[in-house]
């Protein structure tokens, strides 16, 4: 296999806040701490898309972290959808 050599004036650079969020590190301990028992945090698909929160969750909780939180989706349009992250009150 032959790799194609880097050429410095064909590189791309783009504007620090066009990085998708999950490239800048969205501080998901600090948001999933914040949902008060009883409380679902919603997150709407042109903030955050759901499949990124739902992995974030996931991950957390692989490490043993936020295991008493669950997440549901709503379908708002064509591919889109509301994130729904529920601390239960039991």
């Amino acid at each position: 296999m032959v790799r194609k050599r880097i050429e410095i004036e064909n590189l791309k650079y783009i504007g620090e806040d066009e990085v998708p969020e999950r490239k800048r590190q969205t501080p998901w301990e600090a948001i999933f701490n914040s949902i008060p028992k009883g409380q679902a945090l919603v997150i709407q698909p042109e903030d955050v898309p759901a499949s990124s929160v739902r992995e974030a969750l996931k991950r957390l909780q692989s490490k043993g972290q936020f295991e008493q939180l669950y997440m549901v989706t709503r379908k708002v349009g064509k591919d889109r959808f509301v994130a729904y992250v529920v601390y239960p009150s039991k």
